[in-house]
């Protein structure tokens, strides 16, 4: 059996186990946090609810 690559792997069949996703969740969310808690992060935030707001 050919081994798949990225090239051929089926994205809606892909189910990681939970410790992964857990896993790198941990790795990215203070990169996240620090940002959404920057002046860039809340002004960018603050943008897109006025965006969202203006599509209703």
């Amino acid at each position: 059996m050919k081994p798949k690559t990225p090239e051929t792997l089926e994205h809606s069949t892909f189910r990681p186990p939970k410790h992964e996703i857990e896993s790198f969740a941990r790795c990215i969310f203070p990169a996240i946090l620090a940002y959404f808690e920057s002046e860039e992060g809340q002004r960018e935030f603050a943008e897109w609810k006025a965006a969202k707001q203006a599509q209703q």
